[in-house]
């Protein structure tokens, strides 16, 4: 058993830990967490070996909060960039880590995940929009969120950040919900707000609580990151040849693949996930 008499570490930075079973990790992660209670970031190997500890805490203390940030699925600078999946549980965990919580956390990460840096806190502070049920509700401001957070407007929503405008009802798949959500409008009021299938379009569970809103994609294409990024494409390349398709796509504000990869362009300074803690 692990305990306050086998680890004193209320006062340590570094605790050296030796010869712990496959498997019994979450248990000793837990138990340190509840002696130092304070935030724990836990590196593991890789995806797999994320999620067999993420489920071990779980097991051990299903009240803690556990956080996974997952790092990029696609090689630096391939052809494609990561996943909208991906993204936008990145910028939930990032949004999260930004608003104001007294609840220590543990954080599960790879090694590529913590190494890379991210967009800067400042920037995703403005990604966050939240909606409350029979509140007023500014639509062309939400609208406008929505397009700045990398959402698309489409006519039917079918899958993760797209969003739907029918007179008085938007359709839009946000990130951390498992379900796309239907927001009834009377004039500017949210009336109603329901879960619905992507299937067959039908509702499914009205929605009482307040729901909040986060970017899915980590370079939004508004004019003043679409600035930043051409200023710092000509600076590092020069003036680029008609056929630039990536260069031509971003200036227009299109969505191009793999422009990720080009993420440093569209900022002045990129931050890193220890930016985002306090108390790590």
């Amino acid at each position: 058993m692990i305990n306050k008499n086998n680890f004193n570490i209320k006062n340590l930075k570094k605790i050296n830990v030796c010869g712990i079973p496959f498997g019994f990790e979450g248990y000793v992660i837990n138990k340190i967490f509840e002696i130092n209670q304070k935030n724990i970031i836990y590196l593991a190997k890789d995806d797999k070996d994320a999620e067999i500890i993420k489920n071990s805490l779980s097991f051990f203390n299903s009240k803690t909060e556990v956080m996974n940030f997952p790092a990029w699925d696609c090689l630096p600078y391939d052809r494609s960039g990561p996943r909208l999946k991906i993204q936008s549980e990145r910028l939930t965990f990032l949004s999260k880590l930004c608003q104001p919580s007294y609840s220590k956390k543990i954080i599960i990460a790879t090694v590529n995940a913590i190494t890379q840096r991210v967009i800067p806190k400042t920037h995703v502070e403005k990604l966050i929009f939240r909606l409350n049920i029979g509140k007023p509700i500014d639509i062309k401001k939400f609208k406008d969120f929505l397009i700045y957070s990398g959402y698309i407007e489409t006519g039917k929503v079918l899958e993760l950040g797209d969003f739907s405008i029918r007179g008085g009802i938007i359709d839009i798949f946000p990130s951390s919900y498992t379900n796309p959500i239907r927001l009834d409008f009377f004039g500017d009021y949210l009336e109603k707000a329901r879960y619905f299938s992507i299937e067959d379009q039908k509702s499914i569970k009205e929605i009482f609580d307040p729901i909040t809103i986060f970017a899915v994609r980590e370079v939004c294409l508004d004019k003043l990151n679409v600035a930043h990024f051409k200023k710092n494409y000509l600076k590092n390349f020069g003036i680029p040849e008609n056929f630039d398709h990536l260069y031509n796509s971003i200036i227009s504000g299109q969505v191009f693949s793999g422009y990720e990869h080009w993420i440093s362009f569209f900022y002045d300074s990129m931050d890193t996930i220890f930016d985002y803690l306090v108390d790590p």
